[in-house]
């Protein structure tokens, strides 16, 4: 009987042991889970930061774009469609003129 009792009270102590065991380790990866989840959310801040500040100097700089517009070159020219019979009605559209004030003209479209 007595040995009996020395197992169960050793079986006792074994499974008090593992269980602390158990409960340190997983206290410990939580605490490492939390910092990770800190980390990652101090990041996202961040770039939500970044993708705030340059959305702003975007903005800033269309504006300022806009406010005052550099000379525009052929690529950068607003087209306009137009359409064939306009622009056989109306003389004005002649190559040669079209090419003496510097107008861009294709098969479908006037670019100013």
């Amino acid at each position: 009987m007595e040995v009996y009792r020395v197992f169960r009270l050793i079986d006792t102590v074994v499974d008090e042991a593992i269980s602390q065991s158990f409960k340190s380790y997983v206290g410990e990866r939580v605490k490492e889970l939390e910092q990770l989840q800190q980390q990652a959310t101090m990041a996202n801040q961040e770039v939500t930061r970044l993708v705030r500040t340059s959305q702003d100097t975007l903005s800033q700089q269309l504006t300022d774009k806009l406010k005052a517009p550099s000379a525009p070159s052929l690529s950068t020219r607003p087209c306009f469609s137009v359409s064939k019979n306009k622009l056989q009605k109306r003389k004005i559209y002649r190559l040669e003129s079209v090419t003496s004030n510097a107008y861009f003209k294709t098969a479908d479209s006037f670019c100013v």
